[in-house]
């Protein structure tokens, strides 16, 4: 999944029952964030193949440092010339 001119993303799905798991680490400026967060938040609610149990940010889990390292450093996309 990717919020437009948010930056670079990447997605992970842990499918383990009940409750399957849907992260998202993505790069924004500050500025940004909270209207990537509710982007996120609103595409999962819009399916009807599931539910929304909870949603949120948390902080990085160690194993996704390194993640977050390559992710800052992907250059934003390109927005499309008005």
């Amino acid at each position: 999944m990717r919020a437009d001119a948010a930056g670079p993303t990447t997605t992970e799905i842990s499918p383990e029952r009940p409750v399957a798991t849907f992260r998202t680490v993505f790069v924004a400026p500050w500025q940004e964030e909270s209207d990537v967060l509710n982007r996120i938040d609103q595409a999962l609610r819009f399916s009807s193949d599931w539910s929304v149990v909870s949603a949120g940010p948390r902080a990085l889990k160690d194993e996704e440092q390194p993640l977050a390292v390559r992710l800052a450093k992907t250059p934003p996309p390109l927005k499309d010339e008005e």
